[in-house]
């Protein structure tokens, strides 16, 4: 492994040039005590981990990490520390490894043999980068090339939700860092919440890479976004689908269904974040305005079966949505059974009375009194 050391304590890192100088398959690229000097390094060639002290006068070991991250999102980085117990805390959660100075033989190798596992992992996800398609229907997850579903493996909330919301703005500018810090830890005083950013980054860079994802979470402009790589985004493909959809017409009925069926449940339904309730409810007011299209035409063309199968999934799915209910009632006037009409009028009266403490529209209700008027007279 290519390695490069960073200290500005000459001692502390000949102390550390040589633990490593022992090690067969390490070759030490440089050590340095001025941090400018890593970033020309990483800039010019290739490295597998960097030893970066994090206590640094001019460039902190943190901002050096995000730095050579923009320049080489597949290195590691290994932090040095003599003290910063709350940094030390994080890392130990989520960092590839941390050391405390001063650096023992026996702590080194730990942290040695982890980055030979990893490394080694790396190079088989490397080799089987495919096509994989990311879901946010329901819930957040993934589907590799041969369509089975993945999971993400989250160490912490915090890592899930910055994940998640990068996603969210997968289409925008760069989140800047003081707008996730806020999102993420406004509890937290501005220093302490700064190392936890960067450390759920550097947790969420090491878990795409380990599952082989060609994600990467990109730095620039003070702000963080999301690089795509063959990774292609449910709710996208399924909008783009239905703007170039053919024609509605009978011989398309089953291609619409096939698009529709396509929405598994409603925009990150499984989480709670409020920051995502917009763009919930506008995929649903999508969809809704497709079944209802799809249900008339197939109302209005005599296709019964579809229709009442597309009205059905309104009303279950949008209950305070009277159209659903509507639909059926006409399906079965077109099918004779009126005594079904009744029953789904008075669930929808009952359920809007309930949760909203309202009646149904006026113009239902008189479609549905004239119905059972007309139905009278002719049974007369």
């Amino acid at each position: 492994m290519r390695a490069l050391l960073v200290d500005d304590e000459p001692l502390a890192l000949r102390s550390m040039e040589k633990l490593l100088e022992v090690q067969n398959d390490v070759d030490i690229i440089a050590a340095l005590v001025d941090p400018r000097e890593a970033i020309r390094i990483v800039e010019q060639q290739r490295l597998d981990v960097i030893f970066v002290d994090l206590e640094m006068p001019e460039i902190g070991g943190m901002e050096l990490a995000e730095q050579l991250y923009r320049l080489q999102p597949d290195l590691h980085i290994v932090f040095v520390t003599a003290f910063h117990q709350y940094a030390v805390e994080a890392f130990e959660l989520h960092a590839l490894d941390y050391v405390l100075k001063p650096v023992f033989a026996d702590r080194l190798n730990k942290t040695l043999d982890r980055l030979r596992k990893v490394l080694a992992k790396s190079k088989i996800s490397s080799r089987s980068i495919v096509k994989v398609q990311l879901n946010c229907f329901q819930s957040l997850h993934w589907l590799s090339g041969n369509e089975d579903v993945r999971n993400f493996s989250w160490r912490t909330s915090k890592t899930q939700e910055l994940f998640t919301f990068l996603v969210h703005h997968r289409r925008g500018p760069v989140i800047r860092k003081e707008y996730l810090i806020e999102l993420l830890w406004p509890e937290q005083e501005m220093t302490r919440a700064s190392v936890q950013l960067h450390t759920a980054v550097y947790q969420l860079r090491k878990m795409l890479k380990i599952q082989g994802l060609s994600i990467q979470v990109v730095y620039e402009q003070e702000g963080y976004r999301l690089q795509f790589d063959n990774v292609f985004v449910d709710v996208d493909m399924w909008e783009h689908e239905l703007l170039h959809a053919p024609e509605l017409s009978v011989s398309t009925v089953s291609t619409y269904k096939a698009l529709l069926a396509i929405y598994k449940g409603d925009y990150l339904g499984e989480s709670s974040f409020e920051w995502a309730e917009a763009e919930r409810e506008r995929l649903r007011l999508v969809r809704l305005h497709h079944l209802q299209r799809v249900a008339d035409f197939c109302l209005k063309m005599g296709l019964l079966n579809d229709a009442s199968e597309l009205y059905r999934l309104m009303k279950e799915q949008y209950p305070l949505v009277e159209s659903g209910y509507y639909g059926l009632m006409q399906v079965y006037v077109l099918s004779n059974h009126f005594a079904d009409i009744k029953l789904m009028y008075e669930e929808l009266r009952s359920r809007l009375e309930e949760e909203l403490a309202i009646m149904p529209s006026p113009t239902l209700t008189k479609w549905y009194h004239d119905t059972f008027e007309l139905v009278k007279k002719q049974n007369v």
